[in-house]
């Protein structure tokens, strides 16, 4: 995040929740807008807690409360998590009509490759494509979903991987590494969906790989999700 135009701007970021962060993305987010605070730059947080509930209660409401404020936006560039699209995608659209605003993008996954009701998986695939073609720059945590929207949109879209963070001099990396130097054993957990985009084969086949001894890998997770996926993790071709 060193392009010196968006360095001298002043950042809005959109969102459902921002605070102590439970889910992965959550955590993305948070430490994502913490390395922007942390460089002094402003940034005006909103989130589902800045809007009165009656625009709340449905996608359209929600897209015409943040339409009404479109002026706020023009002094700076919009951060918008991509959870939010069913509810700004209509303004997204006015924003860059109207304004000359640029729209950055955090981009976890697309959620229409996960609903279950194929007509709500094709309202979604809809959605997500209207609101990602009005993006200005993409910011995804891997190549899976870098590829997903290259595939979803035809439009060229600027994008950026930037992957999650690793604090290996962290307390806790630090007690598992004494525990293996002592002879004990090291248990590795997974906790997510057993999902295609989630690379878990790139951790098993890393974990094959491994020289070390006394490592265990467990995976927890949904398994009916991508029924398909989970007979390969779990039965993986040597």
């Amino acid at each position: 995040m060193k392009d010196q135009n968006l360095m001298k701007t002043r950042f809005y970021f959109i969102t459902h929740f921002y605070g102590k962060p439970i889910s992965g993305g959550e955590r993305y987010n948070f430490r994502l807008i913490r390395s922007i605070l942390n460089n002094k730059i402003p940034i005006t947080i909103y989130t589902d807690d800045s809007i009165p509930k009656f625009f709340q209660r449905g996608y359209i409401r929600y897209n015409i409360w943040y339409l009404f404020r479109i002026n706020r936006f023009q002094s700076g560039t919009l951060i918008i998590d991509h959870y939010m699209h069913p509810k700004l995608f209509l303004f997204a659209f006015f924003i860059k009509i109207f304004t000359k605003v640029k729209i950055l993008g955090i981009v976890h996954h697309l959620y229409w490759t996960i609903q279950t009701n194929p007509l709500s998986s094709w309202i979604d695939k809809k959605l997500e494509s209207f609101f990602l073609s009005r993006l200005d720059w993409i910011v995804v945590p891997g190549e899976f979903t870098h590829n997903s929207i290259n595939d979803l949109i035809k439009k060229t879209v600027r994008m950026n991987i930037i992957y999650p963070p690793v604090n290996i001099k962290s307390p806790e990396m630090h007690h598992e590494k004494r525990n293996y130097i002592k002879g004990g054993k090291i248990n590795l957990l997974y906790v997510g969906g057993i999902y295609k985009r989630k690379g878990l084969t790139y951790l098993i086949e890393a974990f094959k790989n491994t020289t070390y001894q006394n490592i265990v890998l467990y995976l927890v997770g949904d398994q009916k999700a991508e029924p398909e996926y989970f007979e390969k993790i779990k039965f993986p071709t040597k």
